[in-house]
């Protein structure tokens, strides 16, 4: 006899994505900066969201995120700090997932590998978005 678990499946993630609309760039390779925007962040990661021929480009035209188990990410962006200064944020990411499903939009999910640049103003700014 099987049981039936009417549960939830846990989430993984430990920290609130709070939606943003975050204009930053983003690269593998330094010489190919492509524009996108941010679409939520948390301190684990964010969402990208580019057009399918920028994603292409930026993904070498592997478009899952199998292709890219190893592939990082430099995403570049500008917040304000608490004393609402522009602050540059700079982060190494590691990509979860593609969605390439759309034929305007990619959207591409980002785990956070390393804050190179920036740690404390993206701190504060994810605190200071509303829940």
């Amino acid at each position: 006899m099987s049981e039936h678990n009417d549960a939830p499946t846990p989430s993984r993630r430990k920290h609130r994505r709070h939606s943003s609309a975050i204009k930053a760039t983003a690269y593998t390779d330094p010489d190919v900066r492509i524009s996108a925007l941010i679409r939520n962040i948390s301190y684990e990661g964010l969402q990208l969201a580019l057009d399918p021929e920028s994603a292409t480009q930026l993904l070498q035209n592997a478009l899952t995120a199998t292709d890219h188990e190893h592939t990082r990410l430099s995403i570049e962006f500008v917040v304000n700090n608490q004393d609402q200064e522009p602050s540059a944020i700079h982060i190494l990411c590691r990509i979860v997932h593609i969605d390439n499903s759309d034929e305007q939009l990619c959207v591409i999910g980002l785990e956070h590998r390393d804050i190179e640049e920036g740690v404390m103003a993206l701190s504060e700014f994810i605190i200071s978005l509303p829940d």
